[in-house]
């Protein structure tokens, strides 16, 4: 599974640097975050609205740029909402990677960083200031 993330992540990565757009995967901010998804690239990242992983979330599971064009999609308290510089918390449903949140898009700036099946129950660094996410993995 390691070597199937380190591929598509390698894909990736190579999209962002040629400037090719990444199509989103079909699992992406469907209002359910999930551990694994099909295209077996990394397990969620959950974005919420509120502190104390709660109200509405945002569920990313690729590598995603700018948070500009993504809104909050389950139910509660900012659902329909844009998740660009409105995120409060966060959980990792990954199972290896550590997630990080940038206050800056394009992967930059100051991050919150979410290990590996782990939560943030309020961004220290990104607190309703963030703009992109990625993953580092072993």
């Amino acid at each position: 599974m390691h070597f199937k993330k380190s591929a598509a992540f390698v894909v990736a990565a190579a999209a962002v640097a040629t400037g090719a757009a990444i199509a989103p995967a079909a699992a992406q901010n469907n209002g359910v975050c999930t551990t694994s998804v099909s295209s077996n690239l990394f397990g969620e990242l959950c974005l919420y609205y509120n502190s104390g992983l709660s109200g509405s979330h945002a569920d990313f599971n690729v590598p995603t740029r700018d948070h500009a064009g993504y809104v909050f999609s389950s139910s509660g308290a900012g659902k329909g909402l844009a998740v660009k510089n409105n995120a409060a918390s966060a959980t990792n449903l990954d199972t290896e990677c550590t997630a990080s949140v940038y206050y800056n898009s394009g992967w930059s700036g100051p991050a919150d960083y979410i290990p590996a099946r782990s939560s943030v129950s309020r961004f220290t660094n990104v607190y309703n200031e963030n703009a992109s996410n990625h993953w580092e993995c072993p």
